[in-house]
């Protein structure tokens, strides 16, 4: 099977998610090639596993709150995002030591708000 990219929603307010396992299992986990972390409760992964086996494998972690498995496309977005978050998602590239809040990339200096960022395309990360 050829590797997708999946985005995983969870419910932060469930007291039954074990996020920190969640986050260490994904990490870790060989199920997971890469992963994207920058907004609380939503993962972006890419994996070779359909949606189904990837729901059944962190719902140990889960427990009783809900969870949204769905395939993307992350050539096809967009959104509001901190300046090199978008950037860290990059599908050849493998991070394994993920990101944290902090190393993302600075805030852009005009008004300190967040500035605008896609995930880039196949030829946007040929040019890197």
């Amino acid at each position: 099977m050829t590797n997708k990219t999946y985005l995983i929603s969870l419910d932060l307010l469930d007291p039954t998610l074990d996020l920190d396992g969640l986050k260490e299992f994904i990490k870790t986990s060989s199920v997971f090639e890469n992963w994207w972390n920058h907004i609380p409760g939503v993962f972006l992964v890419v994996s070779d596993q359909d949606a189904a086996a990837i729901s059944k494998a962190v719902r140990r972690y889960t427990n009783e709150a809900r969870l949204l498995v769905i395939e993307t496309n992350p050539r096809d977005s967009d959104g509001w995002l901190s300046s090199g978050a978008g950037s860290g998602f990059v599908g050849a590239r493998v991070i394994r030591n993920g990101p944290r809040p902090g190393d993302c990339g600075a805030r852009a200096k005009s008004g300190g708000s967040a500035t605008y960022n896609r995930f880039p395309t196949p030829h946007q990360r040929a040019e890197r």
